[in-house]
């Protein structure tokens, strides 16, 4: 599988899958490559809804693009690994502003 970035490895996740019987493909690999990385980025915010019942999360920047190719990964995950209270309330979405959220913030905390 040959990439250059992130969103070339999002468009090749998105293309359709081939016939059956024509064995995976690169779009297979490459939903397989997102699948795996956003779960352990789930198990990763189980452990932070585990620690701070949160009520929800707003993912954000670069992994908001990745939109169905993240969410699914990252909730069954945080289902999976959270605590059973936690897990069935928090919220777990992408940001509408997906790219300037971090500089609001950051803002924000400076104006403090």
């Amino acid at each position: 599988l040959r990439v250059k970035s992130v969103p070339d490895l999002r468009r090749l996740a998105r293309s359709p899958s081939p016939r059956r019987g024509e064995g995976g493909g690169e779009g297979a690999v490459a939903r397989r490559i997102f699948r795996d990385a956003y779960t352990m980025l789930g198990i990763a915010l189980a452990n932070v809804v585990n620690l701070l019942n949160l009520d929800a999360v707003i993912l954000t920047g670069g992994i908001a693009h990745s939109g169905h190719l993240v969410l699914g990964p990252v909730r069954a995950a945080v289902k999976r690994y959270a605590f059973a209270g936690p897990s069935r309330h928090v919220k777990i979405t992408l940001a509408r502003d997906k790219d300037h959220l971090g500089v609001i913030g950051a803002a924000l905390l400076a104006r403090r």
